[in-house]
This record gives C-alpha cells, structure tokens and sequence, in this order.
C-alpha cells in the first residue's frame, strides 16, 4: 500500500508542473466515411508520432484537442480498414476522410499491458478482436458470452445449459492445467474484475462474465496464451480478455435507443424429452409414455414460449476537454421454464477530462443489479427419468413429484449487486513520454437462495411429514477485486530508421472472497419464510479469503523504419499463495514482427501486405490461497476442552505453475486486402504443474498435499479467413472462416510409483501420454443375445489389440473433454447498402463428455427402450445397460461424443432510409430480424443420443456430464435501433 501511495503522489506532484504547450495547441475534427460515404464509427484518429488521439463517434465524426499548431499528420487507423496519413493543419474543423473497407489493418491499436496501447503491426504474437459495437447491430446477441462466442480462433466457449441469464465456460488453447480449470482473466478498462462461474448453484451456469450489457461494448480483445500475456503475470497463463467500453467523444450530444422483444421455445420439445418405456405387470408387455402430454393432461405443460425484452438508452457528447457517455439497459428475459426469468438492470457513466493539454483523467462507474430465478431444481429431470411403473399414482410416473408440484413449493434464485468504478490519469509530459496509473474497484454481492415453503395440504402427499413443513438456504458471497496499476512509456528515435520504446510498471492486485452460508428447517406455518422464523434446526458458517499479487516490468522494444520490431521484456510477481519458502517467480517474453510487404524487395502483386512474426514468451498459475499453509481444524478434546486436529500438511515451497509458450505465424493481405488471411502456430507447455499426491500416514496428517511437479503441452494452430469478394454500391459479400486445432497432453506427473492420478468423478484420469482428465474404462468389442434378450458373451478390449474377458479387462483410453477441433463460418450480403443477410454457423469436433443421462435411462432406472426391447438394438449397447459383468457405470458406452455444428444465428438486418429517419427526428435507424441457435447437427445419433450436445451439467472440474442439463432453446428476436 505504501508503494501504491507513493506512486500517486508522485503522478500528482508531476501533473502540478506548469506546461507551456497549451498556447501552442489547437483543435481538429471532421468525419471519417468510407469509399461508399458511409460514416464509419469507432475510427481511430490519431497525431502520429504522438500519444494522442480519439475515436469517431456514432455518427463518424471526430474532434481532437490539443493538436500541434502549424502543419502535422493524422494516422486514420481502425478494425477493418486501411490505415491512412492524412496531412492537415491545427484549426481545421471541415476534414472529410475516405477509407478503405480492408480484410487486415496493421495499424490497427490494440490493448498490451502498457499505456496507450500499441499498433497491431509491433505485435510478435497473436491477437483476437471483436468490434462489438459494429455488431450487435445486426447479430442477435443478448448476453456477451454469445458476443463472443465462434468469433475468434483458439477460444472455446462451452455452454452450461440453455436457461435464461446462464453463462458459458471460456477455455483458451487447451487446458494446459491439472488443477484449475482454465478460466481466463477478464479485464474491463485496464482493471481487473471478477470472472467467476459458476456462480448460481447446483446444476445451473450463472457467470459474471454476463454482468456487463454488449450494448456498453466498444470491443474486446483476447491476449491468448504466455506468449502474449507475460505482462499480466502470475494468473494469467490461461489467457487474458480485455473489455474496451464505449466513451464519450467530443460535440452535440448524441442519443442513441434501442428495444429488444421475442420470443424463445425448446425445439421439437417431445424428442428432446424422450420416451420412457416399461413392461406392464399383468399382460407383460412394454409400454411407453410420453411425459410431455402427461403433464398437459395434468392442466400444467412443462414448456412455455418467454418472452424475451430489453430496453437501452445512451447519450454522449461533450467539449473539448470534457466527454461523457452514460447508458443504462433493461432486460427481462422468460426462459423456457415457467420458473425461470432473468431481469437485469445495468448502468455505466463514463466522464473523459482534460484539466490541461497534457493529462486527461477518465473516470468510470458500473452498476449491475438483477434477479435470475431457476428452476426448481432437476425439473428437466423429472420428465427425462420418470418411472413408468409409477405411472398410477398420485405423481403419475414424474421422478420425485410433478412438474406443475415443483412450480408450486421450490423455488432457486439468485440477487446480484454489482459495482464497479476506476480512475485513470493519462499525463504526457513531453512528446517522448507517458505514463499512466489506474485505479479500480469492483465489488459483487450475491445471494443464492433456495427455499421450499410450507407446503399445502394440496401437495401434501408429494412430501414426507417433516419434509412438508419446507427449508430454506442462502449463500451470500461477496467479492471485492482492487486493482492499481502504473505504467511510463518512454519513445524515442535513437536516428531516423531506429526506434526505441521503454515501457515499466508495477500492479497491486488484491482478491477478498466473503461466504455466509445459512439454513434452517421446518417453518411453522403456511406464509412464514425467512430464516428467523425457522422452527427446527439451523446451520451457520462463514469463510473469508484473500489473496493479493504484487507484480514489476520493464520491456523494451527497437523499431527498424517502423516495419521490423523486436521487444523483450520481464516481469516479477510475488503472491500471497505462494509457499514461504518459495521466492519471487519472473517472466521473460522475447518477440519480432518484420512487415515484409513494405521492403523494397517486395513485389508480389497478389499480397499486398504481410507481417511475420513470433514470440516467446511466459506466465503462470497461482496455487490456491490455502494450498501451501499447515492447517489444522478445531476438535473437543479431552472434557471437552477445546483442541486441534491436523488437517492438511501444506508445502511451504509451493509455487505458481509456470506457463511457456513458443508461437509463430504471419497476418497477410491479398488482392488489394480483399482477403486477409491470419494462421498461427503455437507450443504450449506448463511445468510445475500443480498436482496432488497422498501424504505418508506417518505424516499425521490425513488427505494429500499440493506439489510442483507436473508437465503438460498444448500444441496447436488458428486460421482467421476475412474475404470481402464483391464490394459495389449494389451489392456486397463478404465472409471469415475461422479454424483451429489443438493438441492436448501430460508430459509426466514426476510422482515415483504413481502412472497416473484420479481426476475426479468420471474415472477420468491424469495419465501422461494423454490430455488431461482423460476418460478411461472397459470397452465392450463383442457381445451377443440370448433367446431372452439377455446379454452374454462378452469380451473386451485387452488394451493391445485383442480381447479378453469384460471381468478382469484393464481400463483403455476414451477421449478428451475439450474439442480438438472447433470452428465457424459466417458471412454477410449486402443489397444497396440499406439491407443485409448475415448467417453464422459454428462447429466444434473430438470433445466427449459423460452421459449420465444414458446412464440413468438404460442402466440405472432402466426407462430405455433398449431394457424393455433389447432385440430392436445392437448387443453391445444392451450389454453396456444391462452391465452382466460389471464394466462400469463409466464405461465406453457411456462417454459420449460431443461434436456438433450448429446454425447459430441468421439475422436480416434493414437501415431505414433517411427519407423515414427525417420523420422520426432521428440522424439514423435500423430494424432487425434475427433467429438464434436455429438448427443442431449433431454428429451422435444413436438412440442414445443428449438431447443436445452442446449442454452440460458444470458441477465437476474434472469432466462434464449432461445429467437433467436444460437444452438451449431457440430465440427469435427483433431489435430496432435509433439515434439522434
């Protein structure tokens, strides 16, 4: 804390000295269009050569302040555009520049880690980016999760299930760890902010990530791997994503509103549900039900049709020293369960200061409040697993009770308050310097609470006595995330064709996790349902967790003409985590980037532009907070007096797992940047990797202790194709394929004596030579019929190419969890430039999952047809379910594949004509028809297919399973955009 002080303290001694700029400096604006005169937003203008410039608003245009008086250069650079030096003077308020449209910008600024960002062409590494704001206008994207989703190569991002207000998981290049599940860091605005999913408890997929509106988004940037994330230190070896929000801009204020409504429905609703099947006791004959008419026969269908709604207004504007910009958004969304509605409100205020010509200040507040309520809890279940031989009874065959009974006496939501606010002073106080310091909060409260009131007498009968009188849980968790961060940039030209760039900086960061755990049963009356009024037992706890990270850099980077680049740079981290024993860990980074394309040999008419470059480069993974410290946990001794019990043995020299990647690969324009093409190549390894080994029962300490001493490697590549083929004033195609590819392993586990660890409730193991938390069991290769359907001679897999008897077979290697490969296509037509059809589909290939599903249909509760009528189906997948010589409830036929293709979305998308904006007082609107998670080709159709692929149940780290998981359900939404 005294460093942080002292660091502000001196960025405010420095900003009190006197400058003699101010009455040098001037003003320029105008507006940027493209080469069909469309105004282009989010442009930016910068004064080359100086850290200073602004991004064009809504509207295209554009004011910068503190100019250069006399004659300078402006640098027009931006996503997707070609970048242009523009010659102008101080005053100029009537500039109107053209840009090209371009598949590759290389001057495109980007976030680093260092103030002011940096040109995309200096980068020795690979870099994804989204221009949010230019796309939520036409894709139907509610949630940022989806915003991100199948846009950027290498990043996974695997859905819970499909409630309204859920989250997804995010997994970046592989899992490259055997003990944290690969969650990367998420950045808004420089600060770094809370991440966590899941976060709704059990079977649902709550994420913070969703906290922010897509509406607030500038655009977001993915920093992929060690190679690109060294600055971001210790934590950061899983990748590292940066939210840019929108800011004001200089001029008359500019409102801008939109509303959301339609609708969303389960897909084919009967087949997804399924059949359960059973043999009647007297006649002996199966029977099969369907649970969905069941429950419309009760007068209470399962499945509704929500309604789905937001409602967002912004206004920005400003002066030459002051812009601001605040938003607020709402949203209501219906899921497809009756229970289940997520309302959110969400506000941001952003003010941009200039007290001198030298320093600008940018002040930010978030807020995020809201409801999502759940649904009862295994509610899909209760259809999906029904037992028909309970089919005359009150509960009609529903596992547990009723749908329409669950509605009525369970309810699971979740609050959540959400505040976030930063503070960053930019100071220039020469044309070679800059330096920086941000300071941040944020600070999440949530409840997650689950309650079952008394019960009716109605529903009585669906309830043991004690269980009719109703419980009630909540768990309050809150999270606070600080961050300071100070950054200097010094630049200068050692001669005319030489380069120098010095960056340092130093960050404290600091974690504090809050719990409160409360719960009671039994209330005393109907109407009585807070915890004070329990009347039977009730349970207390409470934790409190922190962790803090102190972390120095320095990087320097040489520039030869502005086209070779090579940058190398180090940083120190220590972390509360670490061992006592363990000293502070550094990592290196080494880069290069050549733009060959502008040499003077260079005379390939087909590729214009081409950047190479490669990176080295590294980072890590903190322990958990606890992992290193001997703990102990109280106990009665002898007469009840209090005592001490050893607990876990600690280890005082554990350290941060340490991530080490090599990647290379080139970004290339062809045919006057119609095409641009980006591929990557990357060697991903983790050593030290943390695991947990067993602890000598002489120790006297029970349970396992954490060690440094494992290996994984993640290899793989990306390809990012941007094609804009045809562009005319009457019609335009363009189209981007994304592809990549990775390679997952463990390289050792260093553990003498051990060939491999459990890896959690799947008999997924850790086992070097394959990916981690591999799925491993017996594997049935034969097996026949009896005269009554029974199973029997089975043999298998003996592990090396033969077989041998199911009874004592070893376990044999499965599958992965994550994709191998995964992929998207997306294009875009364009009709005189008003009206445009985009579609886009996504695919993901090689990644498997538990089925608990089919195991609790056909082996367990024995509700599949293939129990009832085994002749109708392969011997061997009857074999697997009636399990004659006991292979396993995780065996072969039970480990799904997960790979899919899905139409994810198709939107058509209609700019009104001035002639119509004109009557509505508006400077531009556009209306958009969309559809969402359209159609699913999924590549398992087996009778015991998920009834969809793509969900899963996230309760386990170490593998996923489809347990009850809530298919997606598809939208249709119209959204109408207007400003003035």
């Amino acid at each position: 804390m005294r460093f942080v002080l002292g660091v502000t303290a001196t960025m405010l001694l420095v900003l009190s000295a006197p400058t003699s700029l101010a009455s040098q400096e001037q003003v320029v604006s105008g507006i940027v269009v493209d080469d069909q005169g469309i105004p282009v937003p989010s442009i930016q203008v910068t004064v080359d050569g100086a850290d200073l410039g602004v991004l064009t608003n809504s509207a295209g245009s554009f004011r910068l302040a503190g100019v250069p008086a006399g004659t300078f250069t402006l640098r027009v650079s931006g996503i997707g555009i070609r970048t242009e030096l523009i010659e102008t003077q101080g005053g100029t308020t009537d500039l109107r520049i053209a840009v090209t449209r371009t598949a590759i910008s290389l001057d495109e600024i980007v976030v680093t880690g260092t103030p002011g960002g940096a040109r995309r062409r200096s980068l020795g590494n690979a870099l994804g980016s989204i221009e949010a704001s230019a796309l939520i206008e036409s894709a139907p994207v509610s949630s940022t999760g989806e915003l991100l989703n199948a846009r950027v190569p290498g990043v996974v991002v695997r859905t819970g299930e499909g409630y309204a207000g859920g989250g997804s998981r995010i997994l970046i290049r592989g899992r490259g760890s055997m003990q944290f599940g690969g969650n990367p860091l998420l950045y808004i605005d420089g600060i770094r902010v809370n991440n966590d999913v899941p976060t709704g408890g059990i079977g649902s997929s709550l994420s913070r990530f969703n906290d922010i509106d897509p509406a607030d988004i500038e655009s977001i940037e993915i920093i992929k791997g060690p190679a690109a994330s060294t600055l971001y230190g210790t934590e950061a070896s899983a990748g590292v994503i940066q939210i840019i929000t929108k800011k004001g801009r200089a001029g008359s204020a500019r409102f801008a509103m939109s509303v959301r409504q339609g609708a969303s429905w389960l897909g084919d609703p009967h087949d997804k549900v399924g059949l359960v099947w059973g043999t009647d006791p007297v006649s002996g004959q199966s029977f099969s039900l369907d649970m969905l008419d069941v429950a419309e026969q009760r007068g209470s269908p399962m499945f509704r049709t929500g309604h789905l709604q937001g409602y967002g207004l912004s206004v920005s504007g400003g002066s030459d020293n002051i812009q601001y910009f605040v938003s607020a958004n709402y949203d209501v969304d219906e899921g497809i369960i009756p229970s289940n509605v997520a309302e959110r409100f969400t506000g941001r205020a952003t003010l941009s200061f200039q007290p001198r010509e030298t320093v600008t200040m940018n002040a930010q507040i978030g807020v995020t409040t809201g409801e999502t309520y759940l649904d009862p809890g295994f509610y899909f279940g209760r259809a999906r697993y029904a037992l028909p031989f309970l089919r005359d009874t009150p509960g009609q065959g529903f596992l547990i009770n009723p749908p329409d009974v669950a509605l009525a006496t369970e309810e699971t939501w979740q609050d959540v308050q959400r505040y976030m606010g930063s503070l960053t002073i930019d100071h220039r106080p020469s044309e070679w310097l800059n330096h920086q310091l941000t300071v941040g909060l944020d600070l999440t409260h949530l409840d997650n609470t689950s309650l079952t009131p008394f019960v009716p007498n109605e529903f009585a009968e669906f309830f043991p006595p004690t269980g009719r009188l109703g419980s009630k849980t909540i768990q309050g968790v809150d999270t606070d995330y600080t961050t300071f961060t100070y950054n200097a940039n010094g630049t200068l030209g050692i001669t005319d064709r030489i380069g120098s760039t010095t960056s340092a900086g130093a960050q404290y960061y600091r974690r504090l996790v809050g719990t409160e755990n409360l719960s009671g049963q039994e209330f005393p009356a109907p109407g009585v349902t807070s915890l004070a009024g329990i009347t039977g037992q009730r349970q207390v706890s409470e934790d409190l967790v922190e962790n803090t990270t102190l972390g120095l850099y320095v990087q320097q980077q040489f520039s030869w003409e502005d086209r070779l680049f090579l940058t190398g740079a180090i940083r120190a981290d220590d972390n509360s985590a670490f061992g006592a024993d363990f000293d502070i860990v550094t990592y290196p980074k080494l880069s290069a980037s050549w733009v060959i394309s502008e040499e003077g040999f260079w005379n390939l008419d087909l590729v214009n532009a081409l950047k190479l470059r490669a990176a080295y480069g590294e980072s890590g993974q903190q322990p958990d907070n606890f992992a290193a410290l001997r703990t102990y946990e109280p106990v009665s001794g002898e007469y009840d007096q209090p005592g001490g019990s050893p607990n876990f043995v600690g280890n005082p020299e554990l350290g941060p797992e340490r991530g080490q990647e090599i990647e290379v690969g080139f970004e290339a324009g062809l045919l006057d940047d119609r095409i641009g093409l980006d591929f990557t190549y990357y060697n991903q390894k983790t050593t030290d990797a943390i695991v947990s080994r067993e602890v000598a029962p002489s120790s006297g300490f029970p349970l396992t202790q954490f060690v440094n001493v494992g290996e994984v490697q993640n290899t793989g590549f990306e390809v990012l194709l941007d094609a804009r083929p045809i562009q005319t004033d009457i019609f335009g195609w363009d189209f981007t394929v994304n592809l990549s590819k990775n390679d997952n392993e463990i390289l050792s586990l260093n553990i003498p004596g051990v060939p491999f660890l459990s890896a959690g409730n799947f008999q997924n193991r850790h086992q070097p030579g394959y990916p981690v938390a591999a799925f491993f069991g017996k594997r049935i290769v034969r097996a026949e019929l009896d005269a009554n359907g029974n199973a029997t001679n089975l043999a298998c897999d003996d592990g090396s190419g033969g077989t041998t008897s199911c009874l004592t077979a070893p376990f044999v290697y499965f599958g992965n969890q994550a994709p191998d490969v995964e992929g998207a296509v997306s294009t875009t037509l364009t009709f005189f430039e008003d009206l445009r059809l985009s579609a886009l589909v996504d695919f993901k290939r090689g990644g498997r999952y538990f089925s608990a599903d089919r195991a609790i249909r056909c082996r367990d509760f024995r509700i599949h047809e293939v129990v009832v009528n085994p002749t109708n189906f392969d011997p061997i997948d009857v074999a697997y379910c009636q399990d004659p010589e006991g292979t396993g409830p995780f065996a072969e036929g039970f480990i799904m594949d997960a790979s899919f293709a899905k139409l994810r979305e198709v939107s058509l998308n209609y700019g009104l004509p001035d002639r119509v904006t004109g009557l509505l007082g508006a400077g531009r609107a556009s209306i958009t028809l969309a559809a969402r998670n359209v159609l699913t080709f999924a590549h398992d159709t087996s009778p015991f297919k998920s009834p969809d692929p793509e969900t899963f149940n996230f309760q386990f780290e170490s593998g996923v399973m489809d347990q009850a998981a809530l298919p997606i359900p598809i939208q249709f939404l119209t959204t109408l955009n207007i400003s003035f």
